[in-house]
């Protein structure tokens, strides 16, 4: 028992031991420790309580169980940024369609670990020196599990925030700080971790994701949501230069998977980068992540200007909450015929039932278009006809070829590309590690791909004469993260942390835009309210938690756990400010606050 005690709480230490953040200060009173010791002597007194062959069994079980969640913590963290949570099971499904080999990286002291403990406690159930103990061993499980149990619950309520400071926002209102926050909401999965550790985490994880906890704070989240969302509107949008200058035009709306700072130049994407030195360019745009499924975070928040909950939110709540601030619903009351298009099929992610209820009149797949191949973006030109089959018309448009992996998986991306990508590379001001890089090299040969479209629907707006009333917005859905060397990654964008690698393009393109070049900070919850302002659309401001760009509000990026970014300090330690944004968005969709509030 001992052994099976010791390798719990081991493994806990070495977790939180290797994926430490530095920069980041200790939770107070190490509140982790106390809930693993909680952990580890309620495994072990529940252990002690079952049968002799019972119990040799289940102590190996239980400790290769978390021995994989802990090795499934470090390969999610490697591809995301972020550990694993009970959310992410909702697109495990879609996700694993695109997983590869590549992406399995974990610590070697943590693998090697992991072999250790099975193998240790294999033993000492299996092979060590049998002893009766009577009745003692189910006496001293009775007592563990309870004591720890008992010692957890206290631990657990100590470090949530006095339900009196809630409405303060104050973050030294609670005995931990920002943390009470983060553990309460898990809005910031790798705080979360160092906060709770490793068995505490993953059942908090379950607890918030399920919404076990959400029925008894409806009544308050709908008190806290309406003086929230009513001091918004006390400072209310104000119109400026733009306001209005692209009513009535046309919107091509495109989502660039994949689509970094770094693959957006003249040699990759001559077509795509020529459109941004045309553009009104914000050159300061974040692509923040709050989910691990990263495309349908980006699209989501892109046409609502929603924030999705980290701590997951049901995929039924997409499909059946109201959201009257979608861009497709406020197009469609302007008289615009808006839809949809993307490769991939309907049930991934759920996109057909989601864009439909977010105002979409049609999803529109590979087969729907006429796609020989989806995964080729060139094929997407093949659905002008119903893009503008009715005018006018908001086209929100999903490019696919910029997803990874950059192997041999998907040469039939690259394999048309490789030649023209070689060149290009190889004149190439880029690091010596990325010029060796067979990843960086099939990366640019997807994007050449992407490209090819972007040149042919330019090129079919002017042969049917639609470029004078057409506007283009480029947005991209994540940073490069299917280049399984993140370090990498970092050094070509010039950034060291996993907040600012998320830079990304963000453009809008319009011959009644004068070319212009925005260095404010934005980031994809600014991206509805900056369109309701240029078309002129009929919404309520306050219902985004975002900004229009071209106003004299916002100008901060909200990340994952409340971190932040104004254009001069990058603070990882949240503000009583973003943690109330997130905390607030996130309970609108948990209760479907607009649903009784669709109008203002």
């Amino acid at each position: 028992m001992i052994v099976f005690f010791a390798c719990l709480v081991g493994l806990d230490l070495l977790m939180r031991a290797e994926f430490a953040d530095p920069a980041a200060a200790a939770p107070a009173g190490d509140p982790a420790l106390r809930f693993t010791l909680c952990w580890a002597a309620g495994l072990t007194g529940f252990v002690c309580m079952l049968p002799g062959v019972a119990r040799r069994i289940a102590m190996p079980l239980i400790t290769a169980f978390w021995c994989l969640i802990c090795l499934l913590h470090a390969v999610i963290r490697h591809l995301t940024g972020s550990f694993f949570s009970v959310a992410d099971l909702d697109y495990a499904e879609d996700g694993a369609k695109f997983f590869s080999k590549q992406y399995l990286v974990v610590q070697p002291r943590l693998a090697v670990y992991c072999i250790c403990a099975v193998c240790a406690v294999l033993f000492v159930s299996f092979f060590s020196r049998k002893r009766s103990w009577g009745r003692l061993p189910l006496i001293a499980g009775v007592l563990l599990l309870a004591l720890g149990t008992l010692f957890g619950v206290s631990v657990h309520r100590n470090l949530l925030p006095a339900e009196n400071t809630k409405m303060s926002w104050s973050v030294e209102g609670a005995d931990h700080g920002a943390d009470s926050y983060l553990y309460r909401d898990m809005t910031d999965a790798n705080r979360c971790m160092e906060v709770a550790g490793v068995y505490q985490y993953l059942w908090r994880s379950f607890v918030v994701s399920s919404g076990l906890e959400d029925a008894r704070r409806y009544g308050k989240m709908y008190e806290e949501l309406d003086a929230w969302y009513a001091g918004k509107r006390e400072d209310p949008h104000r119109p400026n230069a733009y306001s209005g200058v692209l009513e009535g035009k046309n919107c091509f709306f495109i989502l660039l998977e994949s689509v970094d700072t770094w693959l957006l130049t003249e040699d990759y994407m001559p077509n795509l980068y020529a459109l941004q030195q045309e553009s009104v360019d914000f050159t300061d745009h974040y692509s923040s992540l709050f989910i691990t499924a990263s495309t349908f975070n980006t699209e989501f928040t892109a046409n609502t200007g929603q924030i999705p909950p980290s701590a997951g939110l049901s995929t039924e709540a997409y499909v059946e909450n109201t959201f009257p601030m979608s861009l497709a619903k406020l197009f469609t009351d302007k008289g615009y015929l808006a839809r949809s298009f993307h490769s991939a099929d309907p049930t991934v992610y759920n996109r057909g039932d989601i864009h439909h209820n977010l105002g979409y009149a049609s999803y529109s797949c590979h087969y729907n278009i006429g796609m020989d191949n989806y995964r080729l973006d060139s094929q997407l030109i093949r659905g002008l006809p119903w893009m503008i089959e009715r005018l006018p018309a908001f086209n929100f448009i999903l490019t696919f070829s910029g997803h990874g992996p950059y192997t041999e998986e998907f040469a039939d991306i690259s394999d048309p590309h490789l030649e023209e990508a070689t060149a290009a590379v190889a004149q190439a001001d880029i690091p010596e590690k990325a010029r060796a890089s067979e990843e960086y090299l099939l990366a640019v040969a997807h994007a050449m791909e992407t490209d090819l479209f972007i040149g042919e629907l330019v090129q079919a707006l002017e042969e049917h004469g639609l470029t004078d009333d057409t506007v283009l917005v480029f947005f991209t859905d994540h940073y490069c993260k299917y280049m399984s060397d993140t370090e990498l990654v970092m050094e070509l964008k010039g950034v060291s942390d996993m907040d600012m690698i998320c830079r990304t393009p963000f453009f809008i393109w319009s011959k009644d835009l004068a070319p212009r070049k925005i260095t404010k900070v934005t980031s994809t919850m600014d991206i509805a309210p900056t369109l309701v302002n240029l078309f002129g659309l009929d919404a309520d401001y306050a219902w985004y938690p975002g900004s229009d760009a071209f106003s004299s509000e916002g100008g901060v990026a909200v990340f994952r756990g409340g971190s932040w970014y104004d254009g001069r300090t990058h603070s990882s330690e949240p503000t009583p400010e973003t943690l109330q944004l997130l905390t607030m968005a996130g309970d609108a969709l948990r209760c479907d606050y607009f649903r009784s509030h669709e109008t203002p």
